[in-house]
């Protein structure tokens, strides 16, 4: 995989923002299915990013979190099911995308900042509705100002996020996985891939 042709890849990425759309939901489902027997029994998957946020207008991508206690040498199965490598970080976490269905699968190690941070977020919003829409509104900004520039439009999000898990933590938030909607148990039959 080449690691520099997926970061070029994610730059140019066009920006789209639409309205919330409540089958994303069900997307997020389809697509743990298809994980599920890849992820091992201690792992979990979460629908994270603005599309995990009911109400929230978001790019129609859908963010998905696997968590595993240590993360795979060996990412073929993910090649297998349609995934491109777009981020590699040097074993702290692999971000995999597919154009259809649109899905962005983040696989971080269990209980890494990475993950923390997405939960928390993910969760405050869900529960403030006067920041999910100053959220809302920022993006729309920022894909008006970078319909062309992934990198740019996420540039433009850093410092709202980042007040935003201060406001989180300064409310003793935690980060809480979707129960049961989260738990990856793989069939007992069924070697997990990752």
């Amino acid at each position: 995989m080449n690691q520099a042709r997926g970061l070029a890849y994610s730059w140019v990425m066009p920006v789209e923002h639409v309205p919330y759309d409540p089958g994303w939901p069900a997307q997020f489902e389809a697509a743990r299915a298809e994980l599920l027997p890849l992820v091992s029994p201690e792992g979990t998957i979460e629908h994270i990013g603005s599309t995990s946020i009911p109400g929230c207008a978001a790019q129609p991508i859908i963010d998905i979190l696997v968590q595993l206690p240590t993360l795979p040498l060996d990412w073929e199965p993910m090649i297998d099911l349609g995934y491109e490598e777009l981020l590699g970080d040097g074993g702290v976490n692999q971000v995999f995308y597919r154009e259809a269905p649109r899905n962005k699968v983040h696989v971080t190690q269990t209980g890494s900042k990475y993950a923390h941070d997405r939960l928390l977020f993910r969760d405050f919003l869900r529960q403030h509705l006067e920041r999910r829409q100053q959220y809302e509104q920022l993006k729309a900004e920022q894909a008006a100002a970078h319909p062309d520039s992934e990198g740019a439009y996420t540039a433009g999000k850093t410092a709202f996020v980042a007040e935003t898990l201060a406001l989180s933590e300064a409310a003793g938030a935690s980060a809480e996985p979707d129960i049961p909607a989260s738990r990856a148990v793989a069939h007992e039959s069924e070697t997990p891939l990752l």
